[in-house]
């Protein structure tokens, strides 16, 4: 029936107004309702629609609801263009006017940087003038002194002796002339500048026809450990005014005593955050201008001149004991933190919770062999653990002095160590930093471990020739895991380089090897030995059940950590086990099951329960264990190459 009817109506006007826009060469004029029925006809005959598909009478239009779908589409698809259009033109006009505004800021940066350049060539100009005259200046001088140095005697009373500042060097007389024209960069005086030389004349520094170069350096003395063992850290102020180079010394240590005394240091609150134990940047630096005010000039530091070239001594001995790592900057500006007063820094004695462990404080002293210190280090904590197994050395007078001591690993010189030496320091640091981190954390015989594990591994720090070191860091020098990653996998460069290492590093856990002292000498002897004890402890654990076709292999769980270290398949992983298994025949066994590659390999799981006493005291073999030591097979032996 709805086919049949005509469900759509519409008054003349309704129907003009709504489908006009379909019909633009109907001429859309009417003023009465004739005139309406007229216009009505027309646009149907324009749409070309039958008349079987509407009905018009005298104020109604009649039609089907196909006729009516088909002009709404025709009217919907008209809208859109129209609409496409509007919004292209409007989109036009937003984006020519974006590219006018980008276009004149671009032509006022342009002119801004211009001008810019035009002033500084314009001040740098003025300079080049002015020190060019300072030049001229020192030349006069020092011939009218070379002139009168010349001329015969007179027969005089003999004068009076000047003073050491009427007679000036030239350094010193271009800082004077410098500083009169406000030079921006003035020129740090030393010791030997205030005061005449008493070793043998040296000859005069010639005078160059160009600007003469004044360069303040800054550098680290280092003192020869055979001769000067207790020669403390110093900072030296070098400057060098053509070709003559003098530097002054300061005691960075004496520096921080001297400063810590000066009580800077206080609680800093910043918004809602409070940090206890700092001070600013500003105050630093007007303690250090002070100090080396008087370092170089004495009772004369008072003067505008002098307290501008302190300033500048001050602000290079700021920066290097930050370098160095007396104190550390805890918030504010990094490009400018000496003139922020918001800028504060820390010792590093009064971090609370520092990660960096041997990191409280800085090693004044020259450093000793670095196989050595660690050695020594190793063997204290050593003792500690196996002399007090009960005591908690967290926050104890006993670590304080233990972490003091190991800040001397702070510049060890490792770089010149062959492969064997470097090996048995990377193994010693290893295991000194995971006893160090149980005596930190308060871990005793029984806690479980393995919530700390993660963090051990990957937080704490020890600072080793100037670089941080994390456990998770020395695995890698010992393993090269991320160069072996890039190499073919059955290759021999994909291979670890010493895969007993494992057996030689200790978490100080129930199923981790057990703590020696590694010697360069006698390293190949000991990783042999420290895998034949490791295996041989946890050799119950190893299980091959009988009546299966298929054996079961229990290891231990190292070998599931870090399988690739042992082998690239589970028959490399077998015959690299079953070289220290004991007695000789379950060695025997255990190879020819590898070689017939039908066995399964499972993994015990690993105990992190903490067992400081086990793995501290001392492994004694008896006859038995040198017995098994001797019949193992040789490994191959670590060598200076490769």
């Amino acid at each position: 029936m709805c086919r049949e009817s005509y469900p759509s109506r519409f008054l003349h006007e309704e129907f003009i107004s709504t489908y006009a826009t379909i019909c633009p060469e109907v001429p859309i004029k009417f003023s009465n309702k004739e005139d309406a029925k007229k216009v009505c006809l027309a646009m149907l005959q324009f749409l070309k629609i039958q008349d079987r598909q509407y009905r018009l009478g005298c104020s109604l239009i009649l039609l089907k609801r196909e006729v009516v779908d088909d002009m709404e589409r025709k009217r919907a698809a008209l809208l859109v263009r129209h609409a496409v259009v509007l919004q292209k033109t409007v989109r036009s006009c937003l984006a020519k006017i974006s590219l006018s505004r980008k276009r004149n800021s671009r032509h006022n940066l342009q002119a801004i940087l211009k001008a810019q350049s035009i002033l500084r060539r314009g001040v740098a100009q003025s300079k080049y003038i002015k020190m060019l005259g300072v030049v001229e200046e020192v030349k006069k001088r020092m011939s009218v002194q070379v002139g009168e140095s010349n001329q015969p005697p007179i027969p005089e009373p003999e004068p009076e002796v000047p003073e050491p500042i009427q007679e000036v060097p030239m350094p010193i007389a271009i800082a004077e002339i410098l500083d009169e024209q406000a030079s921006s960069d003035p020129v740090m005086l030393t010791e030997e500048c205030r005061e005449p030389k008493k070793t043998e004349p040296e000859q005069e520094p010639e005078l160059e026809e160009d600007l003469p170069l004044i360069f303040p350096e800054l550098k680290v003395w280092e003192p020869i450990p055979e001769q000067e063992q207790v020669q403390p850290l110093c900072i030296r102020v070098q400057v060098r005014a053509s070709g003559v180079t003098e530097a002054l010394l300061f005691d960075a240590e004496r520096l921080a005593i001297g400063f810590r005394k000066a009580a800077f240091i206080q609680e800093h609150k910043s918004f809602l955050h409070s940090y206890p134990d700092t001070f600013n940047g500003p105050s630093l630096l007007k303690w250090l201008c002070e100090h080396a005010g008087r370092a170089l000039f004495g009772s004369a530091a008072i003067t505008e001149r002098n307290q501008q070239l302190s300033r500048s001594v001050a602000r290079v001995l700021a920066q290097k004991l930050l370098a160095v790592g007396v104190y550390r900057q805890v918030k504010g500006n990094t490009a400018k933190p000496f003139e922020d007063t918001a800028a504060l820094f820390r010792f590093r004695e009064d971090e609370k919770n520092p990660s960096l462990l041997n990191g409280r404080s800085i090693w004044f002293k020259a450093a000793r062999d670095p196989l050595y210190v660690v050695s020594e280090l190793l063997y204290k904590m050593l003792c500690l653990r196996v002399d007090y197994p009960e005591k908690n050395f967290k926050g104890s007078e006993d670590l304080a002095l233990f972490a003091a001591a190991a800040t001397e690993l702070q510049i060890v010189n490792i770089n010149e160590l062959p492969r064997v030496h470097l090996l048995a320091f990377y193994l010693n640091s290893y295991n000194l930093m995971v006893l160090h981190i149980h005596a930190f954390l308060g871990s005793v015989d029984g806690t479980d471990f393995s919530g700390q594990k993660v963090r051990s591994k990957h937080e704490y720090q020890y600072m080793i020739a100037a670089y941080n070191y994390t456990l998770a860091e020395i695995e890698e020098r010992l393993f090269s895991r991320i160069l072996r990653a890039n190499c073919p996998k059955n290759s021999e460069e994909a291979k670890a380089p010493e895969p007993r290492v494992h057996f030689a590093l200790s978490m100080g856990c129930a199923s981790s090897p057990r703590i020696r002292i590694y010697q360069p000498e006698t390293i190949d002897e000991e990783l042999q030995q420290a895998a034949i004890e490791y295996l041989t402890e946890f050799a119950a654990e190893h299980r091959m059940p009988r009546n299966q076709k298929v054996p079961e292999i229990v290891l231990p769980k190292i070998f599931d950590t870090y399988k690739d270290d042992f082998g690239a398949t589970k028959q490399e992983v077998l015959a690299f086990y079953a070289s220290f298994v004991h007695p000789p025949r379950l060695r025997e066994k255990l190879t020819k099951i590898a070689k017939s590659n039908n066995f399964v390999l499972k993994y015990a799981k690993f105990d992190w329960t903490v067992r400081i006493n086990k793995v501290c005291q001392q492994y004694d073999y008896d006859n038995q264990g040198a017995n098994q030591i001797k019949q193992a097979p040789p490994q191959k032996k670590i060598g200076n190459s490769g």
